[in-house]
């Protein structure tokens, strides 16, 4: 939410993956962010694990249908599709002129790309577990709900 500068929704669905290794095109990346980290949330998140979505549109009161009816939610479960979405609708142009797609972009989102892009400079995900001394500001979730 936000433009200048860009702030972190509280509770989104960026992380880092238990599964994936981050991968080398993530290098520049992600050791400033992990060192930026509170202490507090040491042992709460993969250390090592590929960090996740690379990337998002904005993620503040996004408009979605449910149930049909419209809704505004927050998160990055709405943004990083919307994303990938754009990107399908230009392969789909580049298909129909007869040119080759865009293929696997990150390594090039996290090199000659990365100007184009709009860091998170603000705000944390706290994710499903809250240590006891985080600052009221690192909201942290809860299975149930949002707590402060």
């Amino acid at each position: 939410m936000g433009v200048t500068p860009e702030v972190a929704v509280p509770f989104s669905g960026g992380g880092f993956s238990n599964v994936s290794p981050w991968p080398a095109y993530q290098n520049k990346a992600i050791p400033p962010f992990i060192n930026s980290i509170p202490k507090a949330f040491a042992g709460v998140f993969n250390r090592s694990g590929q960090g996740y979505p690379d990337v998002a549109t904005q993620g503040a009161n996004f408009r979605i249908i449910f149930q049909g009816a419209g809704e505004l939610v927050n998160g990055t479960s709405a943004s990083a599709p919307t994303f990938a979405s754009i990107i399908a609708l230009i392969n789909d142009r580049l298909v129909e002129a007869e040119k080759p797609v865009l293929g696997f972009l990150n390594p090039w989102i996290y090199s000659k790309a990365a100007y184009a892009f709009t860091d998170i400079t603000e705000g944390k995900n706290s994710g499903f577990v809250c240590p006891s001394n985080s600052v009221r500001r690192y909201y942290c979730t809860q299975p149930f709900g949002v707590i402060d």
